[in-house]
């Protein structure tokens, strides 16, 4: 029978190193062109699915959360979703995608919280389900989220005990075979850590090269030289969680109660209310002007990168019945991104992409031709952008691209 392993932890906890001994044993998690290329952050490459990935932040917007950088006062795991069908899809392609007797891994830090919706479509499919947690101490985390994202120290703490609590419930009083994996145990027991992981996945002596792929270079943030103020009592409940790990890391037979874990959900809620920052900012990380507005732009990139093909057609047949041949499109984000080689492909001829950050942008936008049409992919500011556009750009043909990706979808 098939396998497929679900690898699981906080952002910044090793998740991509284990992900990527899985993908040197052999194990499939998508075609080359779908997953995320390496860049400063994780310079070995993050084995992760696009797919995947943009699917969960489509979920977790779904469920009114609407950054995977949010917490909320309870462990909430997303029981259900309106995307069942694009769940499948994605496993249909991964079991279609990997050879005979060829076993899956997926992997992305959003499924900590998303991962029951995943298991109920999982299930439907003839696949040996296996799980793999990964955990970090808390402090390295916090730190490495400091200097790659700017966030705050403290906020970065709440958002490890956030991911890792969600992650034990999500493995609480379940069948499935569960492995728990310690950060540390990679630099300091790196053979005995390769031979744990092995022996899980059945992969024995199947890639004497397994070990190269740790390289002790790339590890950075080392807890006993971070030096953070830290109160005691925050400490004390980040401290407990991170003890109870360490605990399940060093078991064969991971079983987790829901019992075990209510003392966290407490604590979470304290959390969740306090500010434990001198400077009372850790609570305003990721706190969006427009929940509409992200949740609109977080949809309309799903699309965009899942209906490429049947969008660049689309599009062609909708410039042509309008008579379009040129546009400019407004906007230099995520959206615009994915939008560009859909409109390249569908023969229209992007004249200029105005950035809203530029100096200039208005006057600029000013000297169009009234006659050109303008995509507006903005959306996470909400109605304001097409406001502002139209008194700019008078007598103006704006189209918004979430509300012409509705049309078109």
């Amino acid at each position: 029978m098939k396998k497929i392993f679900i690898v699981l932890g906080m952002h910044r906890s090793a998740t991509s190193l284990t992900a990527g001994i899985l993908s040197s044993y052999g194990m499939y998690t998508g075609k080359k062109e779908d997953l995320f290329k390496a860049n400063k952050a994780n310079q070995r490459g993050f084995f992760e699915n696009k797919h995947i990935n943009l699917l969960d932040e489509v979920i977790w917007c779904e469920n009114k959360i609407y950054s995977s950088s949010c917490i909320t006062k309870r462990a909430i795991l997303f029981k259900n979703t309106k995307y069942k069908a694009d769940i499948n899809t994605i496993i249909k392609n991964l079991i279609e995608g990997s050879g005979n007797g060829q076993d899956i891994f997926i992997k992305d830090p959003r499924m900590c919280v998303t991962l029951p919706v995943w298991e109920k479509e999982i299930q439907k499919y003839k696949l040996k389900e296996n799980i793999i947690v990964v955990f970090r101490h808390p402090f390295e985390v916090a730190k490495s989220l400091q200097k790659r994202d700017n966030m705050n120290f403290i906020y970065a703490l709440k958002l490890w005990f956030y991911y890792n609590l969600s992650i034990l419930y999500c493995i609480s009083n379940c069948d499935t075979p569960v492995l728990v994996l310690n950060h540390e145990e990679y630099f300091n027991a790196k053979t005995e850590q390769i031979k744990k992981l092995e022996d899980f996945t059945g992969y024995k002596d199947s890639n004497k090269k397994a070990a190269d792929f740790i390289d002790t270079s790339l590890r950075h943030n080392i807890a006993s030289s971070i030096e953070e103020q830290i109160n005691t009592g925050f400490k004390d409940m980040i401290f407990k969680l991170y003890g109870y790990l360490i605990y399940l890391s060093s078991i064969n037979n991971v079983i987790v109660s829901k019992k075990d874990l209510k003392q966290y959900d407490e604590y979470l809620e304290k959390m969740f209310y306090t500010s434990y920052d001198n400077k009372q900012e850790d609570m305003m990380y990721m706190q969006f002007k427009d929940n509409n507005g992200r949740e609109k732009k977080v949809w309309c990139v799903y699309q965009l990168y899942n209906k490429k093909d049947i969008l660049a057609l689309k599009f062609r047949n909708y410039f042509q019945m309008c008579g379009i041949t040129d546009i400019y499109i407004y906007g230099n984000g995520t959206v615009t991104e994915e939008l560009i080689p859909i409109i390249n492909k569908a023969g229209i001829n992007v004249k200029n992409i105005f950035d809203k950050n530029q100096q200039n942008y208005i006057k600029d936008l000013q000297k169009i031709d009234s006659s050109i049409y303008i995509i507006n992919t903005v959306v996470n500011y909400g109605e304001s952008i097409l406001k502002d556009l139209s008194r700019y750009f008078i007598p103006s043909f704006i189209l918004d691209i979430y509300k012409l990706l509705m049309e078109l979808l």
